[in-house]
């Protein structure tokens, strides 16, 4: 469906096509609102809508969907879209205290959960990655860094992924804490008022093992903004922050 058709669908008035605002996927703001894809079909829409209005009224600061005369979500084929208000705010830059904020956020999003699915979201299961997988993903990664110019001693990460899909079996059976999680949180899906943040992409949320929600954080938090300062580091010396990270383990 076109945009102007969609945005028509939700009961809204726009005189021109937006343009997406996200490069990844479609994101359009139509004056106070933004439309965007989120879980399908729509009784996960709903579920996932329940959720974030429960973190709301907790307290948490987090987009929810914006209250109209028309139905929101919606289902359209096999999409469905939701409209959330323009939220208002300064991108994420890096200091200490947006980060010991964005920390926050997620925390108090982890406590709500309480260990329990109640709002059967999608349930992380999976641990079936394959060896053939690690080889086609590595040909990307070392095309990646053939034009990077990074240095990282790219054998040893293959060798490294080799040893996590071999332990999967055993991670799929361990007692795992699950919570209840955006599960995409990044620097880009937050925005700033007055000082702390606010989550304005939940569509990916699950029910998640924590650790595993900890750790995409960790690796994956900074992987959209040109200014991270680990793709730098991964460009300017990349062999010697690995094997730093290695000795550290040992």
């Amino acid at each position: 469906m076109e945009i102007k058709s969609l945005i028509s669908a939700f009961g809204l008035n726009e005189t021109h096509s937006p343009e997406s605002l996200y490069a990844y996927a479609p994101v359009y703001r139509v004056g106070e609102y933004v439309i965007k894809k989120t879980q399908s079909p729509l009784t996960n829409a709903k579920r996932l809508m329940q959720f974030t209005t429960s973190l709301k009224a907790a307290g948490v600061r987090i987009v929810t969907p914006a209250l109209l005369s028309s139905p929101n979500p919606i289902q359209i084929g096999d999409d469905c879209l939701v409209v959330y208000p323009f939220i208002k705010g300064d991108a994420y830059t890096g200091t200490r205290e947006q980060i010991r904020e964005a920390g926050k956020l997620l925390g108090q999003i982890h406590q709500q959960s309480e260990g329990q699915n109640m709002w059967k979201l999608p349930v992380y299961d999976v641990f079936d990655f394959y060896h053939y997988e690690v080889k086609e993903s590595m040909a990307k990664i070392r095309a990646h860094a053939i034009r990077a110019q990074s240095q990282i001693p790219l054998d040893q990460l293959q060798q490294m992924f080799a040893v996590a899909v071999d332990a999967q079996s055993e991670l799929g059976n361990a007692p795992l804490k699950y919570v209840l999680t955006p599960h995409d949180y990044k620097a880009n899906n937050l925005l700033y008022t007055d000082s702390s943040p606010v989550l304005i992409d939940p569509d990916n949320a699950g029910y998640v093992p924590a650790i595993f929600d900890l750790a995409l954080v960790l690796l994956l938090f900074h992987n959209e903004m040109a200014s991270a300062l680990i793709v730098h580091l991964l460009r300017m010396n990349g062999r010697r922050l690995w094997k730093g990270t290695m000795n550290t383990t040992k």
